[in-house]
């Protein structure tokens, strides 16, 4: 195969998913020989340790996104990249500004992690967030090729641009990685999973959008009739808000946040169920990891891919988003029939690092079309 200059422009590494989506597309493209720049507004974040020594960081040293345009530019004409795959809305619109300038040739892939059409019309966003995804809409049609990581993505774009169907390309995340396999085979180091009574698991930063509130009060209903644990690992702004909850529900003896870990993956391979409540979900790289690691799986049925993910219910229930029982029900429905290890296994191989990088291959380098348009 010949060997291309690819770079891939994200605003830094912080811990997140589609930080750590894009350190795995680097490394693998390295692996397989390519000449790899990762390009960061701001080499800070801290993901910056996982980034593979195959893949050179270029720090533009920008305080801010646009700002950093003028030495994104200047990185393209000097460099002269084959290909540069953006992700994150902001990172998206400078990079197709940079690209459409004149004597810039490098060919750009954006990369839509969530619905745009979501972030300029929810009210609670920033005016900054909601023009930002405004421009999205505007300008995506002008770079050379779109990627969505779901078909609700996928569906949102088309909405909302003037792009059809047939100009989306549809790349799974690449999720399940032989790292990710090795991490989930390490001994736990928590007293709660190594005892007879069962463990509910959730991980995510410790913020409203992952609506763990109604994770506790769905527990709190659970553990009237039953005996159980809870775990939440993250941190964030709400730890002390969460904290008083549990608390005013009387089940803090019971729940543990023990703030962030640099492997949740192996308490997955232990939980007796694994719950994403969130409000939406982008994608929801967690419950891939979940299922990779043979957690059986409760998710709100929210805006995102969830659904998707899930099959509609086929490999673990989908509740209402912020509905205590109906999160309480689908926890006890895993806790007395659990969905099958090796049926979970089988569907994160849908997701694996290997099938979505021979896709972006194929995008970023011309190899051919996707054999399987968006629908």
């Amino acid at each position: 195969m010949e060997r291309k200059h690819c770079a891939l422009f994200l605003p830094s590494l912080p811990v997140g998913g589609a930080e750590r989506m894009m350190i795995n597309i680097a490394t693998t493209l390295a692996d397989r020989g390519h000449h790899v720049d990762l390009v960061l507004v701001k080499a800070e974040g801290a993901f910056l340790d996982d980034v593979s020594d195959e893949v050179s960081i270029i720090n533009l040293s920008s305080s801010r996104v646009l700002t950093s345009i003028f030495s994104l530019i200047k990185y393209l004409r000097k460099e002269n990249p084959d290909v540069l795959l953006s992700t994150i809305t902001p990172t998206n619109v400078v990079a197709v500004w940079a690209t459409m300038l004149p004597g810039i040739s490098t060919k750009h892939v954006v990369r839509i992690a969530r619905p745009e059409s979501e972030a300029a019309d929810v009210q609670e966003n920033t005016f900054k967030q909601r023009v930002t995804a405004g421009l999205a809409r505007l300008f995506y049609p002008f770079a050379d090729e779109i990627v969505a990581i779901s078909r609700g993505v996928a569906d949102d774009v088309r909405a909302n641009t003037r792009l059809s169907m047939e100009d989306i390309h549809l790349i799974y995340n690449p999720v399940v990685t032989p790292e990710l396999i090795e991490k989930s085979r390490e001994p736990v180091d928590h007293s709660w999973f190594d005892n007879e009574v069962p463990v509910i698991l959730s991980v995510g930063r410790l913020v409203d959008q992952k609506d763990f509130s109604t994770l506790l009060k769905a527990f709190e209903i659970l553990t009237r009739d039953r005996q159980a644990k809870l775990v939440i690992f993250g941190d964030g702004d709400l730890r002390g808000d969460l904290e008083n909850l549990a608390l005013e529900l009387g089940i803090d003896a019971d729940v543990d946040l023990p703030g962030f870990t640099d492997n949740p993956y192996k308490y997955m391979t232990d939980a007796d169920v694994f719950v994403n409540s969130a409000k939406h979900e982008g994608f929801g790289n967690v419950i891939i990891e979940a299922m990779a690691c043979g957690a059986p799986l409760v998710a709100t049925d929210c805006p995102g891919a969830p659904s998707e993910l899930l099959g509609g219910g086929e490999f673990g229930p989908l509740v209402p988003v912020g509905d205590p029982e109906a999160m309480a029900s689908g926890i006890e429905e895993m806790l007395d029939n659990p969905t099958p290890r090796e049926k979970l296994h089988n569907r994160a191989d849908d997701f694996s690092i290997d099938s979505a990088i021979e896709l972006y291959e194929k995008v970023l380098f011309n190899r051919q079309h996707l054999e399987e348009p968006v629908h």
